[in-house]
Protein backbone atom coordinates (compact mmCIF):
# COMPACT_ATOMS: atom_id res chain seq x y z
CA UNK A 1 0.00 0.00 0.00
CA UNK A 2 2.44 1.88 0.77
CA UNK A 3 4.71 1.93 -2.67
CA UNK A 4 1.41 2.33 -4.44
CA UNK A 5 0.92 5.74 -2.34
CA UNK A 6 4.62 6.36 -2.97
CA UNK A 7 3.93 5.59 -6.71
CA UNK A 8 0.80 7.61 -6.89
CA UNK A 9 3.08 10.80 -5.70
CA UNK A 10 5.85 10.81 -8.29
CA UNK A 11 5.22 13.11 -11.39
CA UNK A 12 5.15 10.86 -14.44
CA UNK A 13 5.45 11.74 -18.10
CA UNK A 14 2.03 12.31 -19.53
CA UNK A 15 0.37 13.23 -16.47
CA UNK A 16 -1.21 16.80 -16.06
CA UNK A 17 0.10 19.33 -13.10
CA UNK A 18 -0.88 22.60 -11.29
CA UNK A 19 1.56 25.36 -11.89
CA UNK A 20 1.19 27.56 -8.66
CA UNK A 21 2.59 30.49 -8.04
CA UNK A 22 1.30 33.50 -5.75
CA UNK A 23 -1.37 34.84 -8.37
CA UNK A 24 -1.37 32.08 -10.93
CA UNK A 25 -2.83 28.53 -11.24
CA UNK A 26 -2.04 26.61 -14.44
CA UNK A 27 -2.96 23.77 -15.47
CA UNK A 28 -0.42 21.97 -17.56
CA UNK A 29 0.19 18.73 -19.36
CA UNK A 30 3.72 17.07 -19.53
CA UNK A 31 3.60 15.62 -23.03
CA UNK A 32 6.98 16.30 -24.30
CA UNK A 33 9.96 18.85 -23.41
CA UNK A 34 8.60 21.52 -25.72
CA UNK A 35 8.61 25.25 -23.17
CA UNK A 36 5.46 26.40 -22.48
CA UNK A 37 5.01 29.71 -21.22
CA UNK A 38 3.66 31.14 -17.76
CA UNK A 39 2.65 34.75 -18.02
CA UNK A 40 5.70 36.22 -20.44
CA UNK A 41 8.05 33.62 -18.89
CA UNK A 42 9.49 30.59 -20.60
CA UNK A 43 9.54 27.18 -18.56
CA UNK A 44 10.39 23.55 -19.74
CA UNK A 45 7.70 22.26 -17.15
CA UNK A 46 9.00 18.55 -18.22
CA UNK A 47 11.66 18.53 -16.26
CA UNK A 48 9.77 18.03 -13.22
CA UNK A 49 8.89 14.23 -14.73
CA UNK A 50 10.30 11.69 -11.56
CA UNK A 51 10.28 14.67 -8.75
CA UNK A 52 7.26 14.37 -6.29
CA UNK A 53 4.05 16.42 -6.51
CA UNK A 54 4.48 19.65 -4.27
CA UNK A 55 8.09 20.28 -4.83
CA UNK A 56 9.52 24.12 -5.70
CA UNK A 57 11.19 24.57 -8.59
CA UNK A 58 13.60 28.18 -9.79
CA UNK A 59 12.76 29.15 -13.51
CA UNK A 60 15.89 29.82 -15.10
CA UNK A 61 16.78 32.72 -17.69
CA UNK A 62 16.96 29.92 -20.60
CA UNK A 63 13.39 28.35 -19.07
CA UNK A 64 14.84 25.22 -17.40
CA UNK A 65 13.58 24.38 -14.33
CA UNK A 66 16.22 23.66 -10.63
CA UNK A 67 14.52 21.86 -8.19
CA UNK A 68 15.04 23.28 -5.20
CA UNK A 69 15.90 20.72 -1.82
CA UNK A 70 14.97 23.40 1.01
CA UNK A 71 11.46 24.29 0.02
CA UNK A 72 11.32 26.57 3.10
CA UNK A 73 13.88 28.79 1.40
CA UNK A 74 10.45 29.61 -0.77
CA UNK A 75 8.66 30.82 2.54
CA UNK A 76 12.25 33.41 4.18
CA UNK A 77 12.19 34.83 1.09
CA UNK A 78 10.18 37.96 2.16
CA UNK A 79 12.71 40.04 3.09
CA UNK A 80 12.49 41.07 6.47
CA UNK A 81 11.18 44.24 7.87
CA UNK A 82 12.28 46.12 11.18
CA UNK A 83 9.28 48.14 13.01
CA UNK A 84 11.66 50.35 15.07
CA UNK A 85 8.48 50.96 17.07
CA UNK A 86 8.27 55.13 15.51
CA UNK A 87 5.03 55.84 14.60
CA UNK A 88 5.00 56.61 11.17
CA UNK A 89 2.69 57.13 8.03
CA UNK A 90 2.85 57.88 4.29
CA UNK A 91 0.96 61.23 4.19
CA UNK A 92 4.10 62.86 3.63
CA UNK A 93 4.69 60.70 0.32
CA UNK A 94 3.95 61.59 -2.98
CA UNK A 95 4.17 59.32 -5.89
CA UNK A 96 6.03 61.17 -8.39
CA UNK A 97 7.80 58.47 -10.56
CA UNK A 98 11.13 59.98 -9.12
CA UNK A 99 11.44 57.48 -6.04
CA UNK A 100 13.90 54.42 -7.87
CA UNK A 101 16.99 55.89 -9.34
CA UNK A 102 16.85 52.34 -11.21
CA UNK A 103 15.90 52.66 -14.90
CA UNK A 104 14.17 49.98 -16.98
CA UNK A 105 17.69 49.40 -18.78
CA UNK A 106 19.76 48.77 -15.48
CA UNK A 107 17.20 46.31 -14.41
CA UNK A 108 17.15 44.40 -17.91
CA UNK A 109 20.89 44.64 -17.64
CA UNK A 110 21.03 42.75 -14.22
CA UNK A 111 19.04 40.00 -15.62
CA UNK A 112 21.63 39.38 -18.50
CA UNK A 113 24.04 39.47 -15.55
CA UNK A 114 22.10 36.57 -14.36
CA UNK A 115 21.36 37.94 -11.11
CA UNK A 116 18.43 36.27 -9.04
CA UNK A 117 15.12 37.67 -8.62
CA UNK A 118 15.76 38.07 -4.57
CA UNK A 119 19.57 39.76 -5.35
CA UNK A 120 17.20 42.61 -8.10
CA UNK A 121 14.76 42.88 -5.40
CA UNK A 122 17.27 44.03 -3.08
CA UNK A 123 19.17 45.82 -5.53
CA UNK A 124 15.51 47.81 -6.07
CA UNK A 125 15.07 48.38 -2.53
CA UNK A 126 18.57 49.53 -2.11
CA UNK A 127 17.83 52.47 -4.57
CA UNK A 128 14.18 53.62 -3.64
CA UNK A 129 14.75 56.68 -2.15
CA UNK A 130 11.46 56.71 -0.15
CA UNK A 131 11.51 52.99 1.00
CA UNK A 132 12.29 54.16 4.42
CA UNK A 133 10.21 56.78 5.11
CA UNK A 134 7.18 54.02 4.65
CA UNK A 135 5.31 51.94 7.40
CA UNK A 136 6.16 48.40 8.12
CA UNK A 137 2.98 47.33 6.50
CA UNK A 138 3.52 49.59 3.37
CA UNK A 139 6.75 48.07 2.81
CA UNK A 140 5.89 44.54 3.45
CA UNK A 141 3.45 45.18 0.69
CA UNK A 142 5.94 46.78 -1.75
CA UNK A 143 8.09 43.82 -0.88
CA UNK A 144 5.42 41.37 -2.30
CA UNK A 145 4.52 43.33 -5.08
CA UNK A 146 7.94 43.23 -6.29
CA UNK A 147 8.81 39.79 -5.72
CA UNK A 148 5.52 38.90 -7.46
CA UNK A 149 7.15 40.43 -10.44
CA UNK A 150 10.80 38.93 -10.64
CA UNK A 151 11.01 36.02 -8.14
CA UNK A 152 10.76 32.88 -10.68
CA UNK A 153 9.91 30.46 -7.82
CA UNK A 154 6.80 27.86 -9.11
CA UNK A 155 5.18 24.64 -6.94
CA UNK A 156 3.74 22.21 -8.63
CA UNK A 157 0.84 20.25 -7.07
CA UNK A 158 -0.97 17.56 -7.88
CA UNK A 159 -4.44 18.29 -9.81
CA UNK A 160 -7.87 18.28 -7.51
CA UNK A 161 -10.96 19.50 -7.70
CA UNK A 162 -10.77 22.08 -5.44
CA UNK A 163 -7.74 23.88 -6.92
CA UNK A 164 -8.78 22.97 -10.54
CA UNK A 165 -12.40 24.83 -9.73
CA UNK A 166 -10.47 27.79 -8.51
CA UNK A 167 -8.18 27.77 -11.90
CA UNK A 168 -11.42 27.53 -13.52
CA UNK A 169 -12.63 30.04 -11.81
CA UNK A 170 -10.31 32.41 -12.21
CA UNK A 171 -9.95 32.00 -15.92
CA UNK A 172 -13.37 32.79 -16.54
CA UNK A 173 -16.29 32.67 -14.61
CA UNK A 174 -18.49 32.79 -17.03
CA UNK A 175 -17.53 29.73 -18.81
CA UNK A 176 -18.78 27.67 -16.00
CA UNK A 177 -21.78 29.52 -15.04
CA UNK A 178 -20.10 31.27 -11.78
CA UNK A 179 -20.06 27.92 -10.48
CA UNK A 180 -17.63 28.33 -7.63
CA UNK A 181 -16.21 25.87 -5.20
CA UNK A 182 -18.64 27.01 -2.29
CA UNK A 183 -21.98 26.14 -5.23
CA UNK A 184 -20.14 23.18 -6.04
CA UNK A 185 -19.15 21.01 -2.98
CA UNK A 186 -22.55 22.04 -1.69
CA UNK A 187 -23.73 19.63 -4.82
CA UNK A 188 -21.72 17.12 -3.92
CA UNK A 189 -22.96 16.98 0.02
CA UNK A 190 -26.67 17.28 -0.31
CA UNK A 191 -26.75 14.38 -2.92
CA UNK A 192 -24.16 12.54 -0.87
CA UNK A 193 -21.98 12.12 -3.49
CA UNK A 194 -19.30 9.37 -2.43
CA UNK A 195 -17.83 6.19 -3.69
CA UNK A 196 -19.87 3.40 -4.51
CA UNK A 197 -22.88 5.31 -5.88
CA UNK A 198 -24.78 5.46 -8.99
CA UNK A 199 -25.07 8.86 -10.06
CA UNK A 200 -26.60 10.90 -13.33
CA UNK A 201 -24.72 14.34 -14.11
CA UNK A 202 -25.76 16.76 -16.69
CA UNK A 203 -22.90 19.10 -17.13
CA UNK A 204 -22.61 22.13 -19.48
CA UNK A 205 -19.80 24.02 -16.98
CA UNK A 206 -16.33 22.38 -18.59
CA UNK A 207 -16.87 19.14 -17.23
CA UNK A 208 -16.28 20.37 -14.11
CA UNK A 209 -19.55 18.63 -12.37
CA UNK A 210 -18.27 15.46 -13.61
CA UNK A 211 -15.05 15.31 -12.52
CA UNK A 212 -15.88 16.27 -9.23
CA UNK A 213 -18.55 12.91 -9.01
CA UNK A 214 -15.62 10.32 -10.37
CA UNK A 215 -12.76 11.98 -7.98
CA UNK A 216 -15.35 10.98 -5.00
CA UNK A 217 -15.91 7.90 -6.65
CA UNK A 218 -12.80 6.66 -6.48
CA UNK A 219 -12.30 3.30 -8.56
CA UNK A 220 -16.03 2.06 -7.33
CA UNK A 221 -19.60 3.38 -8.06
CA UNK A 222 -20.86 4.74 -11.78
CA UNK A 223 -21.23 8.35 -13.20
CA UNK A 224 -23.49 8.14 -16.28
CA UNK A 225 -23.23 11.42 -18.05
CA UNK A 226 -26.22 12.88 -19.72
CA UNK A 227 -25.45 14.89 -23.16
CA UNK A 228 -27.74 17.41 -25.06
CA UNK A 229 -26.71 16.38 -28.07
CA UNK A 230 -23.91 14.09 -30.39
CA UNK A 231 -21.47 13.03 -28.05
CA UNK A 232 -18.12 10.41 -28.20
CA UNK A 233 -17.88 7.39 -26.12
CA UNK A 234 -14.25 8.24 -25.18
CA UNK A 235 -14.21 11.60 -25.45
CA UNK A 236 -13.46 13.68 -21.96
CA UNK A 237 -13.11 16.91 -20.68
CA UNK A 238 -9.35 18.77 -20.11
CA UNK A 239 -10.55 18.67 -16.84
CA UNK A 240 -11.53 14.66 -16.26
CA UNK A 241 -7.94 14.22 -17.99
CA UNK A 242 -6.20 16.27 -15.48
CA UNK A 243 -7.56 14.13 -12.92
CA UNK A 244 -5.07 11.24 -14.09
CA UNK A 245 -7.25 8.36 -13.61
CA UNK A 246 -5.82 5.71 -15.53
CA UNK A 247 -8.29 4.94 -18.76
CA UNK A 248 -9.42 1.40 -17.74
CA UNK A 249 -10.57 2.44 -14.40
CA UNK A 250 -12.34 5.68 -15.89
CA UNK A 251 -14.29 3.48 -18.77
CA UNK A 252 -15.89 1.63 -16.22
CA UNK A 253 -16.86 4.47 -13.72
CA UNK A 254 -18.18 6.72 -16.79
CA UNK A 255 -21.00 6.32 -18.88
CA UNK A 256 -22.20 8.35 -21.44
CA UNK A 257 -25.50 8.76 -23.21
CA UNK A 258 -27.71 11.57 -25.03
CA UNK A 259 -30.94 13.07 -23.54
CA UNK A 260 -32.83 11.52 -26.49
CA UNK A 261 -32.01 8.03 -25.92
CA UNK A 262 -32.17 8.19 -21.84
CA UNK A 263 -35.84 9.30 -22.11
CA UNK A 264 -36.82 7.29 -24.52
CA UNK A 265 -36.52 4.44 -21.69
CA UNK A 266 -39.85 5.75 -20.79
CA UNK A 267 -41.27 4.35 -23.84
CA UNK A 268 -42.11 0.73 -23.92
CA UNK A 269 -41.53 0.83 -27.49
CA UNK A 270 -38.16 2.28 -28.05
CA UNK A 271 -36.48 0.74 -25.02
CA UNK A 272 -34.91 -1.95 -27.19
CA UNK A 273 -34.94 -0.14 -30.32
CA UNK A 274 -31.35 0.68 -31.36
CA UNK A 275 -32.61 3.28 -34.00
CA UNK A 276 -33.31 5.44 -31.02
CA UNK A 277 -30.08 6.66 -30.31
CA UNK A 278 -28.72 10.21 -31.88
CA UNK A 279 -25.67 9.22 -33.96
CA UNK A 280 -23.32 11.94 -35.04
CA UNK A 281 -23.67 13.20 -38.38
CA UNK A 282 -19.78 11.91 -39.10
CA UNK A 283 -20.56 8.66 -38.04
CA UNK A 284 -23.50 8.68 -40.05
CA UNK A 285 -22.40 9.60 -43.44
CA UNK A 286 -18.69 7.56 -43.01
CA UNK A 287 -18.77 3.81 -44.58
CA UNK A 288 -15.51 3.06 -43.67
CA UNK A 289 -14.72 -0.06 -41.56
CA UNK A 290 -12.94 2.22 -38.96
CA UNK A 291 -16.30 4.14 -38.66
CA UNK A 292 -18.50 1.13 -38.33
CA UNK A 293 -16.30 -0.52 -35.22
CA UNK A 294 -16.79 3.32 -33.57
CA UNK A 295 -20.61 3.46 -34.25
CA UNK A 296 -21.45 -0.27 -33.14
CA UNK A 297 -19.22 0.03 -29.98
CA UNK A 298 -21.37 3.32 -28.78
CA UNK A 299 -24.46 1.61 -29.99
CA UNK A 300 -23.67 -1.39 -27.68
CA UNK A 301 -22.40 1.92 -24.59
CA UNK A 302 -25.91 3.56 -25.41
CA UNK A 303 -27.78 0.01 -24.63
CA UNK A 304 -25.57 -1.06 -22.09
CA UNK A 305 -26.05 2.72 -20.26
CA UNK A 306 -30.10 2.25 -21.30
CA UNK A 307 -30.23 -1.04 -19.03
CA UNK A 308 -28.65 0.54 -15.81
CA UNK A 309 -30.87 3.34 -15.92
CA UNK A 310 -34.26 1.21 -16.28
CA UNK A 311 -33.60 -0.10 -12.88
CA UNK A 312 -34.59 2.89 -12.06
CA UNK A 313 -32.29 2.24 -8.29
CA UNK A 314 -29.92 5.75 -8.98
CA UNK A 315 -28.40 7.46 -6.05
CA UNK A 316 -29.27 11.33 -7.22
CA UNK A 317 -29.33 13.66 -10.06
CA UNK A 318 -26.93 16.48 -10.10
CA UNK A 319 -27.46 19.31 -12.90
CA UNK A 320 -25.69 22.26 -14.04
CA UNK A 321 -26.09 23.42 -17.41
CA UNK A 322 -26.45 27.19 -19.02
CA UNK A 323 -29.81 26.13 -20.77
CA UNK A 324 -33.76 26.10 -18.86
CA UNK A 325 -33.18 22.73 -16.83
CA UNK A 326 -37.19 22.20 -17.01
CA UNK A 327 -37.24 19.75 -19.85
CA UNK A 328 -35.25 17.27 -18.51
CA UNK A 329 -36.84 17.36 -14.81
CA UNK A 330 -37.87 13.84 -16.12
CA UNK A 331 -34.65 12.10 -15.08
CA UNK A 332 -35.97 12.31 -11.63
CA UNK A 333 -38.01 9.25 -12.65
CA UNK A 334 -34.88 7.13 -12.53
CA UNK A 335 -33.85 7.70 -8.79
CA UNK A 336 -34.68 5.09 -6.48
CA UNK A 337 -36.96 6.68 -3.74
CA UNK A 338 -35.58 8.68 -0.98
CA UNK A 339 -32.70 9.97 -3.43
CA UNK A 340 -31.68 13.84 -3.75
CA UNK A 341 -30.89 15.69 -6.42
CA UNK A 342 -29.30 19.66 -6.79
CA UNK A 343 -29.65 22.13 -9.78
CA UNK A 344 -27.56 24.50 -10.38
CA UNK A 345 -28.23 27.87 -12.20
CA UNK A 346 -26.44 31.18 -12.90
CA UNK A 347 -30.23 32.71 -12.59
CA UNK A 348 -32.87 32.23 -10.12
CA UNK A 349 -36.03 32.59 -12.72
CA UNK A 350 -35.42 28.82 -14.26
CA UNK A 351 -34.94 27.63 -10.51
CA UNK A 352 -38.67 29.12 -10.01
CA UNK A 353 -40.38 27.52 -13.17
CA UNK A 354 -38.67 24.09 -12.00
CA UNK A 355 -39.78 24.64 -8.40
CA UNK A 356 -43.21 25.14 -9.46
CA UNK A 357 -43.21 22.13 -11.82
CA UNK A 358 -42.08 19.52 -9.08
CA UNK A 359 -44.17 20.76 -6.49
CA UNK A 360 -47.29 19.92 -8.57
CA UNK A 361 -45.31 16.21 -9.19
CA UNK A 362 -46.81 15.44 -5.85
CA UNK A 363 -43.15 13.05 -5.29
CA UNK A 364 -40.71 15.47 -4.58
CA UNK A 365 -40.43 17.08 -1.46
CA UNK A 366 -37.55 19.25 1.30
CA UNK A 367 -37.87 21.52 -1.97
CA UNK A 368 -35.70 24.48 -1.57
CA UNK A 369 -34.22 27.74 -3.74
CA UNK A 370 -31.09 29.07 -2.29
CA UNK A 371 -28.35 31.44 -3.30
CA UNK A 372 -25.01 30.60 -2.38
CA UNK A 373 -22.57 33.08 -0.70
CA UNK A 374 -18.88 33.40 0.03
CA UNK A 375 -16.83 35.87 1.82
CA UNK A 376 -13.02 35.68 1.21
CA UNK A 377 -11.07 37.34 4.62
CA UNK A 378 -7.43 39.07 4.38
CA UNK A 379 -5.85 37.17 7.99
CA UNK A 380 -3.36 39.24 8.75
CA UNK A 381 -1.54 40.85 11.96
CA UNK A 382 -3.54 44.20 12.45
CA UNK A 383 -5.07 43.78 8.86
CA UNK A 384 -7.82 41.15 8.81
CA UNK A 385 -10.67 42.18 6.96
CA UNK A 386 -12.71 40.92 4.52
CA UNK A 387 -11.38 41.23 0.99
CA UNK A 388 -12.32 43.91 -1.09
CA UNK A 389 -11.68 42.56 -4.70
CA UNK A 390 -14.73 39.40 -4.55
CA UNK A 391 -17.66 37.79 -6.90
CA UNK A 392 -21.32 39.63 -6.68
CA UNK A 393 -22.88 35.90 -7.38
CA UNK A 394 -21.82 32.47 -7.02
CA UNK A 395 -25.84 31.31 -8.47
CA UNK A 396 -28.39 29.85 -7.07
CA UNK A 397 -29.28 26.45 -5.91
CA UNK A 398 -32.62 23.89 -5.74
CA UNK A 399 -32.26 21.21 -4.03
CA UNK A 400 -34.95 18.64 -3.22
CA UNK A 401 -35.56 14.80 -2.56
CA UNK A 402 -37.42 12.29 -4.39
CA UNK A 403 -40.15 10.14 -2.64
CA UNK A 404 -42.31 7.05 -3.11
CA UNK A 405 -46.05 9.21 -4.65
CA UNK A 406 -49.34 8.59 -2.85
CA UNK A 407 -51.20 6.02 -4.54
Amino acid sequence: MSSSNSDSNIIKEGNFVIVKTESILRLVELKNNKPQYLGKRKARFFAAVGHPYGSFFEIKSDGSLVKLEKPEVVENLLLKVDDDGEAKDNRSLTDTGESQKLTTSDIEGFKKQGLSGQEMVMKIVENSSSFQEKTAFAKEKYLRKKQKKYLNYVQLLKPNMRLLAEMYYMQGPLKICNLRIDSLSQMLAFCNVMSGGKFMVMDTVNGLLTASVLERLGSEGCAVQLHLGPFSVHCYHQVIKALNIPSDVLQTLLYNIDIKSALSVFEENKIEDDNAMAVDPVEDSADSSKDRVVKTEKKEHVKKVKELLNLRNMDSLLIAVKNHPLNVLQLLDFLSFSRPFAIFSMFQEPLVDCYVKLKSRGDIISLNISETWLRKYQVLPERTHPCYQMSGNGGFLLTGIKVAPKH
